[in-house]
């Protein structure tokens, strides 16, 4: 074959070039009359076609495209760098989430959108292991938790929503929901079950604490799964990303201080959340000590 060219038909071109011409980065080139092509590689392209132009080719042996819009019946799989800008590219243009970017069976990362017309794009990224150390977990509702590069290391926490938005949650976002919840459940359900992750937690992320984190979601109301999972996953992160700092001393034991303080100390969640800002190990320490930990 001399060249590869994929041609979608579209119900608006005009909508559809600027679409693509934003999600892919590229400039288009104008093909045949009302066409739009996009170079995705040397000797490949990718076609626009109006829905109107093709029927004078398939009218009548073929139904009208637009009869089928929205129905996938194949994909369109681009293997890029950096996937996650792609993904996020495409929904903020208006695509549809179809699945968040995750590994797959087969090897790759790979997200999937719906173009305008309902196409699908699959982005992926052939290495196995960009992500997957990075990667904590993904939660039931979608949202992923995974460490990242933030202003002072590599083990900086964030939440990632689905079109690929992330933020780093603060203390006191997480102690004010804990605190909340826990007021709900027997005596120390929710520190104790903190507790369970804490005596687990090491420098790695360890599948037997993820497992224990799915199972231990079980045992709350409906209501307050979707927080308790996504709160203990960002604990035992930020746990784990105080256990590879170099230079921290105390490492896990100030989240634990957090979470005694809010749930069996009673401090509000904005005191507990800056009560060790300036303080030395040392005094910490002596703090610690005498709770058991």
């Amino acid at each position: 074959m001399r060249q590869i060219e994929f041609i979608l038909y579209v119900a608006d071109s005009s909508k559809s070039k600027e679409f693509y011409r934003q999600l892919l980065a590229l400039e288009p080139t104008i093909g045949a009359v009302g066409m739009t092509e996009f170079c995705l590689a040397e000797k490949v392209k990718l076609g626009l076609m109006p829905e109107g132009c093709i029927m004078d080719l398939l009218a009548p042996k073929m139904p009208h495209p637009k009869q089928g819009n929205g129905i996938p019946r194949c994909a369109l799989y681009l293997k890029v760098n950096n996937v996650q800008a792609y993904m996020k590219r495409g929904v903020e243009l208006g695509a549809t989430l179809v699945d968040a970017l995750q590994q797959r069976e087969w090897g790759d990362w790979v997200g999937y959108l719906a173009d305008l017309d309902g196409h699908i794009i699959a982005f992926a990224e052939a290495d196995p292991d960009k992500y997957k150390e990075r990667l904590i977990k993904k939660l039931k509702n979608g949202r992923s938790v995974i460490f990242d590069k933030g202003s002072f290391d590599d083990w900086c926490v964030f939440v990632v929503e689905k079109d690929g938005q992330r933020k780093a949650p603060f203390d006191v976002d997480y102690f004010t929901d804990m605190q909340a919840m826990a007021k709900h459940y027997q005596q120390d359900k929710v520190y104790n079950d903190f507790v369970a992750i804490y005596a687990w937690t090491d420098k790695t992320i360890d599948q037997q604490v993820i497992t224990m984190i799915d199972k231990m979601v079980t045992t709350y109301q409906p209501d307050d799964q979707i927080l308790i999972e996504q709160w203990m996953t960002v604990l035992y992160a930020g746990m784990i990303a105080e256990e590879n700092k170099e230079f921290a001393i105390l490492k896990k034991r100030i989240k634990r201080l957090g979470m005694h303080q809010i749930l069996k100390l009673g401090y509000t969640p904005e005191v507990a959340a800056n009560f060790s800002k300036g303080k030395k190990w040392r005094v910490l320490d002596a703090i610690m000590v005498p709770l058991g930990f």
